[in-house]
């Protein structure tokens, strides 16, 4: 008897969802990429680029999903299940469950009025936006412009709460270094921050580490404050970190010894450095790190990129010539 079966049916749903991925893109919300730093980039992008890209992907999913009921039905889990909300507890796209969410964008109120319609009408405040790390939301979470709170910092968590496994943080001013301290965060697989340094770290707490860290992304400003014995970048300690990136803002002579001793300590794992700016470290950095194989200089004033792995290479070969 042949078969009644659509041409859909025929192919197997594994099949359509690949090619659903591959229509729709990378997923925004995946927290294992494959170790590149340009992945782990684009999962803490900035949120305009995440909210764009987002809107896009949707209209993509809307539409396959009117070709038939078959691929609705494949498509409807295929959701990144993205949300952005405010301090008025407000929820974008309308309707959406936070407590599902695999990413949740944390925004301040200036800029809630591209996701929310009454934004006009909702009321103000002028103090600014704070969340304890226990509020949180989402496997991966990104902060605009709200700070985090640290009141209780070894606060165990509860059994329900969803593991962070990426943290991103752009303002210099609003990031709460010492919230990094909180049990909520020991899952980290991914770190995007802008702080002040020294740091401001206390010492009555014992000196950061994240076990599970792959990816640090960091970015830097001179203080006026001596700092203290946290407040060194050399005492933190992320057993598997993979990927480091350091951006500076300004000069901070104090910040290069520093720097080498952190790179040391983790000279056993790191294989991907980047560099931004006012970052002065030498060439053989290989050297120092055996399994580097990613070692790049970014000149974002002048716009140009510096791979000094592959500068030496070529400088041996030209000797050898």
């Amino acid at each position: 008897m042949p078969s009644i079966a659509s041409p859909a049916h025929r192919v197997p749903l594994e099949i359509w969802r690949t090619i659903f991925r591959i229509c729709l893109g990378s997923e925004l919300a995946d927290t294992e990429p494959e170790g590149v730093l340009a992945e782990y980039q684009r999962l803490l992008a900035s949120f305009v680029f995440i909210t764009g890209d987002y809107r896009k992907k949707e209209s993509i999913r809307g539409r396959l999903s009117l070709v038939c009921r078959f691929w609705r039905d494949a498509l409807v889990d295929m959701d990144d299940m993205i949300v952005v909300t405010g301090r008025q507890r407000w929820i974008w796209p309308p309707g959406r469950n936070i407590d599902r969410a695999n990413r949740v964008i944390y925004v301040t109120e200036t800029l809630s009025i591209l996701f929310i319609d009454d934004y006009y009408r909702a009321p103000r405040s002028k103090k600014p936006y704070t969340i304890d790390p226990s509020q949180l939301h989402g496997s991966i979470v990104q902060l605009d412009g709200v700070m985090l709170g640290s009141k209780k910092v070894a606060e165990p968590s509860q059994s329900n709460d969803v593991a962070i496994k990426a943290l991103s943080s752009d303002s210099c001013e609003r990031f709460n270094l010492q919230a990094l301290w909180h049990t909520r965060f020991q899952n980290l697989v991914a770190l995007k921050i802008s702080s002040g340094y020294p740091f401001h770290a206390p010492d009555h707490l014992s000196p950061l580490s994240l076990p599970s860290l792959r990816c640090l992304l960091l970015c830097v400003a001179s203080n006026q404050s001596e700092g203290n014995q946290n407040g060194r970048l050399c005492k933190w300690t992320f057993p598997g970190l993979v990927a480091f990136q350091l951006g500076t803002l300004d000069v901070i002579p104090r910040l290069k010894d520093d720097l080498i001793h952190f790179l040391r300590v983790h000279a056993e794992t790191i294989e991907e450095l980047v560099f931004t700016d006012r970052v002065s470290l030498p060439p053989d950095m290989d050297k120092i790190l055996p399994r580097l194989r990613l070692y790049e200089y970014h000149d974002t004033r002048r716009r140009t990129s510096v791979n000094p792995l592959v500068t030496r290479a070529r400088q041996r070969g030209a000797d050898r010539a």
